[in-house]
């Protein structure tokens, strides 16, 4: 590597972390300040809100690691603009893409931290925040972070084995339920049951241990001392959020191997690969439209520039994820439109700018 790489990749992961260290202070202070109006005016309850506000950030770490990523990089092209050492270094025989590979560099560093954060780090943060948030702040007992697939819930005189728990919609599939009194009297098994003001149930089955048989029910009241409230199962299992990379493909496993809908979960898988990715993709895209003419001074216009690519970008790219959850793309061409938005854009930019020189 160059001496004047070298110099821009030094320059750029400095200004890229300290954007970085800002944006994420400035994410914490907003959780904070919205958390704090539910939160009691004493210390223990302001110190516990401030770490639930610490460990909220894995939910916006790909934004923030994008924006302070690219904040850096604006920073640093604004100073060699302002010291001309951009115009200084094209004379010299340098190309844009020379010019490019440390901005690259770094954006493909900040693109690796923000994928570990994606799957592995986020996670563990998201979850902690729910236990300060319920233990600590709420004061209430009782809670678990359950993986929702395959997990044992006790409710009064039941003890359940539910398949999975889908949070988002209050939904348990392949519940498998025994019912003991002193001795185990009754089993029952529940092929699917959702909540809508009680739990309605599909295909229940009960083994009655007097009759010794297998009886059907259909009343929804017959169902709803088995099966917890929503409101108490919701503090068990861990959201999709709370997934780490493992953890999402054997969910993602067991809900093929039994013909379960998981669309959700396969959009919030791709969003966690490519949301990180596109800090490359903004990197390639955001040099040309920041480096200045001489004499002109557009750092506050640069800079808009860069924070209003980066955050439509996002939208863009969430907005994609919402309707492949809702079935209105698929997981298959949602994949092919996060791929084309990835590419097609540095394509065209390279194609106009850089392939030039």
């Amino acid at each position: 590597m160059k001496t004047i790489e070298k110099y821009i990749l030094k320059e750029t992961l400095f200004f890229s972390t300290i954007s970085t260290i800002v944006v994420s202070i400035l994410m914490i202070l907003i959780v904070f300040l919205n958390s704090l109006e539910e939160t009691k005016l004493d210390i223990e309850q302001i110190l516990y809100t401030m770490l639930y506000s610490i460990f909220k950030l894995g939910e916006f770490s790909s934004v923030i690691l994008s924006l302070g990523c690219i904040l850096g990089i604006i920073t640093v092209i604004n100073i060699m603009n302002k010291n001309f050492e951009i115009i200084t270094i094209k004379n010299f025989g340098i190309s844009d893409l020379q010019i490019l590979k440390p901005f690259l560099i770094t954006g493909t560093i900040f693109s690796l931290i923000a994928l570990l954060f994606s799957f592995y780090i986020s996670p563990y943060m998201l979850s902690k925040a729910k236990i300060i948030l319920y233990t600590n702040i709420k004061k209430e007992e009782g809670l678990k972070r359950l993986n929702p697939v395959d997990s044992w819930i006790k409710n009064e005189n039941f003890i359940c084995n539910i398949f999975y728990y889908d949070t988002t919609r209050n939904s348990a599939f392949g519940l498998k339920c025994i019912e003991i009194k002193d001795k185990i009297t009754g089993y029952i098994t529940i092929d699917r049951a959702d909540w809508i003001d009680g739990w309605i149930a599909k295909n229940v089955r009960m083994w009655d241990d007097k009759s010794k048989e297998i009886k059907k029910l259909t009343s929804l009241n017959e169902i709803n001392h088995i099966l917890p409230k929503p409101k108490y199962l919701s503090k068990q299992f861990k959201d999709i959020e709370e997934l780490n990379l493992k953890e999402l493909l054997s969910t993602l496993r067991a809900l093929k191997i039994s013909k379960i809908k998981s669309n959700k979960l396969i959009m919030v898988l791709l969003a966690r690969l490519f949301d990180p990715l596109l800090i490359v993709s903004l990197t390639f895209i955001i040099l040309p439209f920041t480096t200045e003419k001489p004499r002109e001074r557009k750092t506050f216009t640069n800079i808009t520039l860069g924070l209003a690519t980066t955050i439509l970008s996002f939208i863009i790219f969430r907005t994609i994820s919402f309707f492949g959850e809702n079935d209105l793309l698929g997981p298959k061409l949602a994949f092919v439109v996060y791929i084309l938005l990835l590419i097609a854009p540095a394509y065209v930019v390279y194609k106009l700018r850089y392939n030039r020189i």
